[in-house]
C-alpha cells in the first residue's frame, strides 16, 4: 500500500512524505557444518526470480513476510520449511538483529530489526541465524531442490555455497549482506560462540 502522509511529533515538528507500507519480514542465515569436516561451513541460499531486480536467478538467504501472528521465530521456521524443505525449531534460531542492538534503546518505538529502506518503506527485517552440524549426505540431498509452496510457479531452487564465497554471490542482496555483517560482528564480540 502506498500513502501520502504528514508526520508530526509532540513538539509539533512535521515532515511530509510518501510511504510504501509493506510490513515486517524475516531472513535466516543458515550455516551447515558437515559432520566429517567441522571447519567447513556451507550456507543455504535460494535462487529465485526477482522481477523488480530484473533477475530470474537472484541469490539470497531464505526470507519471507511475517504473518498476522507477528511471531518472528514461527514465521521464519515456516518460510524455511516452504523454501528449503527443512523443519526448524524456533528454539534453534538466534535473532541476530535483536542481539546486536540489545544495548541501545531507541528514543522511538523502533523494532529490534533492520530497516532496509526507511526513507520510503516501513519494512523491517529480523535476521536470524541457524547453525547446525549435519551429515554430508543430508547436505548433498538439499542441493538443487526445486521448492516452494507453488514450486513450479515460484521456481525457488536451493543452492549451497561455501561460507567464504558468501559475499561474492550474496552481496547484491541486502538481507544476505546484513546477515553476514551481523554474524561476523557477533562472532568477533563473543555473543555467538
Amino acid at each position: 500500500m502506498k500513502l501520502f502522509a504528514t508526520v508530526t511529533n509532540e513538539a509539533n515538528e512535521w515532515l511530509p512524505g510518501v510511504v510504501f507500507l509493506r510490513g515486517g519480514s524475516v531472513a535466516i542465515l543458515m550455516i551447515l557444518r558437515p559432520s566429517d569436516a567441522h571447519d567447513e561451513r556451507l550456507v543455504i541460499m535460494t535462487e529465485q526470480p526477482r522481477i523488480a531486480a530484473g533477475s530470474l536467478q537472484f541469490m539470497e538467504i531464505p526470507a519471507g513476510m511475517l504473518d498476522d501472528e507477528d511471531n518472528f521465530a514461527g514465521a521464519a521456521a515456516r518460510e524455511i520449511k516452504e523454501e528449503v524443505g527443512l523443519e526448524l525449531k524456533g528454539s534453534d534460531l538466534i535473532d541476530m538483529t535483536k542481539l546486536a542492538v540489545k544495548g541501545h534503546r531507541a528514543p522511538e518505538n523502533l523494532r529490534s530489526a533492520m530497516y532496509p529502506s526507511p526513507g520510503g518503506c516501513d519494512e523491517f527485517i529480523s535476521i536470524f541465524l541457524w547453525e547446525k552440524e549435519m551429515d554430508r549426505l543430508q547436505i548433498e540431498n538439499l542441493k538443487g531442490r526445486l521448492t516452494g509452496e507453488r514450486a513450479e510457479q515460484e521456481k525457488i531452487i536451493v543452492r549451497l555455497l561455501d561460507y567464504e564465497r558468501l559475499l561474492e554471490v550474496g552481496a547484491r542482496d541486502g538481507k544476505t549482506l546484513a546477515a553476514w555483517s551481523l554474524y561476523e560482528y557477533l562472532k568477533r564480540t563473543g555473543e555467538i560462540p
